[in-house]
């Protein structure tokens, strides 16, 4: 069997690898750094070149992996197009579509086993109305995926998402980089959650997370003049890893903040209250109960930074 695994990040790359190469040493095996797949054409190429399976980030640029998929159940190619992606979308959604789903990082170990048994299966074969619901549907919940067909089509804000827009995005010949990627754009390490009043120590947190290279998500900063401010903030919190409750006077009054905090507990997100100067006996048991770290000295700060840092980094290849 020959199969092309399109890689983004390094650590993953040697994970993934290992795991196929240990497991299946008679697989003919393909690595492909995923900036070479940056157009229609060469999408097509790589279905065209006789492999058996491709391995693909459903995040690929300009929703290269949807067409992929639309062009080999729509046109009968026998290649499997077998996604590897952390994505929220529906896992049913996903199988429907494509021939594998991988979802990282928790069906990372069977991965092996995921592809062989694709490799097993008939090609699927979908009808072109079929492609286009699974696509739309996809994309309405994929935020990643959003974010591409805002840029490609030069909008900041959009709420429906048509066929046209996703094939304006696959042709659209642009530039893309990193700022499609979870962590940059559409993404964000940490969701830092404020007072407006304390806007200079949560810049000041932004500063110390952006040195250690974490992509942090703060109203004032990150939210441009003509969003909804209501909404881009609901979209980061869900899609945020972990959230930064800065806990002062001026916070522990905000129905926003308790809001957030409030929000992150109902996700599961990981939460970690920083107390500046607050009594915070009297809030909700959701904060509360959560181990309060103090933020007093700028000493303190900075060791909550590289903790929190260090635990985000060493996911980092599973986003």
């Amino acid at each position: 069997m020959k199969i092309a695994y399109v890689y983004h990040l390094d650590e993953e790359k040697r994970i993934v690898t290992a795991l196929l190469r240990n497991e299946k040493p008679e697989w003919t095996l393909v690595e492909i750094e995923e900036n070479a797949l940056d157009t229609l054409a060469s999408a097509i190429n790589l279905i065209k070149s006789g492999f058996d399976a491709i391995v693909i980030h459903l995040s690929v640029p300009k929703c290269l992996a949807l067409k992929m998929a639309e062009l080999c159940r729509t046109e009968n190619h026998s290649t499997k197009i077998i996604i590897l992606s952390g994505t929220r979308t529906n896992a049913q959604l996903m199988n429907e579509l494509f021939d594998g789903f991988v979802r990282k990082p928790y069906e990372l170990p069977r991965i092996v086993d995921i592809i062989n048994d694709c490799l097993q299966q008939p090609a699927k074969t979908l009808s072109y109305k079929e492609v286009k619901k699974n696509i739309l549907k996809i994309i309405e919940q994929d935020a990643v995926l959003q974010e591409q067909i805002k840029r490609a089509l030069g909008i900041r804000y959009k709420y429906d998402y048509s066929f046209d827009d996703y094939n304006l995005t696959v042709e659209r010949d642009i530039a893309f980089d990193n700022s499609m990627r979870p962590g940059t754009f559409g993404y964000d390490d940490i969701f830092i959650s404020y007072s407006e009043k304390d806007e200079r120590l949560a810049e000041e947190f932004l500063n110390l997370f952006s040195e250690k290279n974490i992509a942090c998500f703060m109203a004032k900063k990150s939210i441009s003049s003509g969003f909804d401010w209501e909404t881009a903030i609901k979209e980061r919190l869900k899609h945020s890893k972990e959230v930064v409750l800065l806990l002062t006077p001026n916070s522990i009054q905000s129905q926003w903040v308790l809001l957030e905090a409030g929000a992150a507990w109902v996700m599961d997100k990981p939460l970690t209250p920083c107390v500046f100067f607050a009594d915070i006996n009297q809030l909700p048991s959701v904060i509360t109960k959560k181990q309060a770290k103090n933020i007093q000295t700028n000493a303190d700060k900075l060791q909550i930074v590289n903790e929190i840092a260090a635990r985000i980094s060493s996911k980092r290849w599973i986003s």
